[in-house]
């Protein structure tokens, strides 16, 4: 039985149980920080706990509303953050300074001391030692063409960013269609499986998150 998350649909494809969670933009949970506001799509394993800092990896998105701000150090932790609308300037302070434009990321260890400049909307993947991930806007050539995703990872999502967004699982075993904001949470063991989400612009139409255990 897993403890990543709890799902809502499981569905069999080959000899393997799939393990989906649909989560609706206005079902996800929100708050605040000290730059803005926060939600949180996903944490792991069930029973984690962001604010005792009890979690292996987080997925969540951002708004910041102040033209400076402080980040929330997380030592332990390793983060990955993807600008999804605006633009920032990072201060990493003693390490390095980057500017990210939308879906330009940015890879740090949440001890640094961290200070960001501009207004943004971001995406964030946390993850603990022991774990890593990857995070990839997902675009299509043409604005056309479906995009097609293996689920290799403990843990994979996919956070939409355009209206009426047709997803499906399995060669169509699941299928759904989401709205921006909407937030697809996955667990395959069988390594065959592929997620297809299709576009109507050459814009991204979400972001692809991958979680995974990192070997030995």
């Amino acid at each position: 039985r897993s403890t990543l998350f709890p799902y809502t649909t499981l569905f069999r494809s080959g000899s393997c149980i799939v393990r989906i969670r649909l989560i609706r933009k206005e079902d996800q949970p929100k708050g605040t920080w000290a730059g803005g506001t926060t939600t949180q799509l996903a944490i792991g394993p069930e029973g984690a706990d962001y604010a005792s800092r009890r979690f292996e990896w987080r997925i969540s998105s951002a708004r910041v509303d102040l033209d400076a701000s402080d980040f929330t150090p997380l030592p332990g932790f390793r983060r990955i953050l993807m600008i999804l609308e605006g633009n920032v300037h990072l201060t990493h302070e003693g390490v390095r300074e980057i500017h990210l434009a939308p879906f330009e990321q940015d890879v740090f260890e949440g001890a640094w001391r961290t200070r960001s400049r501009g207004r943004c909307v971001d995406f964030n993947l946390m993850t603990a030692e022991g774990w890593t991930g990857s995070v990839a806007a997902l675009c299509s050539p043409d604005g056309k063409t479906r995009i097609d995703t293996p689920l290799l990872g403990a843990a994979e999502a996919f956070y939409c960013l355009q209206d009426d967004t047709a997803a499906a699982i399995g060669g169509g075993s699941w299928s759904d269609t989401l709205k921006r904001g909407d937030f697809l949470l996955i667990e395959s063991p069988d390594p065959g499986a592929v997620l297809s989400v299709g576009g109507r612009s050459e814009k991204p139409v979400g972001v692809h998150a991958r979680v995974e255990v990192l070997a030995g």
